[in-house]
């Protein structure tokens, strides 16, 4: 690809990802916004045929207009025809949460909630991530601290981990505490993740019906 070339591709993406951050900041993105991009990604493609971003892009408009089913029927073919992979799609999606009421464990909640609505989106995910804090309170290593413990107690070990390999993609340590005391809370809150997962797991065959 030639520097010329090379540049009006870089260019494409940046007036794309420019406009598609300005549509995503209004709740209701306008007819003419969503025209505009689709408009750009028609260029895009002609002048880039093969340009997986251009494709992603494609779809992630499609599932803004709210056209998931298209969203997935287009990325199922984009796989076909451009050998596009599901990580190189992952990270065009964003989940937006709102914490209605907290009482303690916010991230947690939040990260547990948001990784079931992208499997309830069909989003591909290697795993469904799951959130857990334990913590130290008058002394004793407890689960789930409340606001109150979290503010009184004397440590906070939030993480959260991949179920299936019990891989842990977040870990946060506040306060102080032995090793011993470390490993302890690591093991309840990894003990807390796996009870959560299965409330995940049932929550989704529940709305899909489905047995076992």
């Amino acid at each position: 690809m030639g520097i010329k070339s090379a540049a009006k591709k870089v260019g494409k993406a940046i007036i794309f990802m420019k406009l598609f951050e300005e549509i995503k900041a209004n709740k209701e993105p306008l007819e003419a916004d969503i025209a505009k991009l689709k408009e750009i990604i028609e260029e895009w493609k002609a002048e880039a045929p093969e340009d997986k971003t251009a494709i992603l892009a494609s779809i992630l408009v499609k599932a803004q207009e709210g056209n998931v089913e298209d969203a997935k029927a287009e990325f199922e073919q984009a796989k076909a025809e451009y050998h596009v992979e599901d990580e190189d799609v992952l990270p065009w999606f964003e989940n937006q949460i709102e914490i209605i009421e907290a009482e303690g464990g916010t991230r947690c909640a939040g990260i547990t909630a948001a990784a079931v609505a992208l499997a309830d989106a069909g989003i591909p995910m290697r795993d469904i991530p799951v959130g857990c804090a334990a913590g130290k309170m008058n002394g004793d290593i407890v689960l789930d601290l409340s606001e109150k413990e979290d503010k009184e107690g004397q440590a906070d070990v939030p993480i959260v981990i991949l179920p299936r390999t019990g891989e842990i993609t977040l870990l946060q340590a506040d306060g102080k505490l032995t090793e011993e005391e470390f490993e302890e809370a690591l093991d309840l809150a990894m003990e807390g993740c796996m009870r959560i997962s299965k409330i995940q797991e049932e929550a989704l065959k529940e709305r899909y019906n489905v047995n076992g």
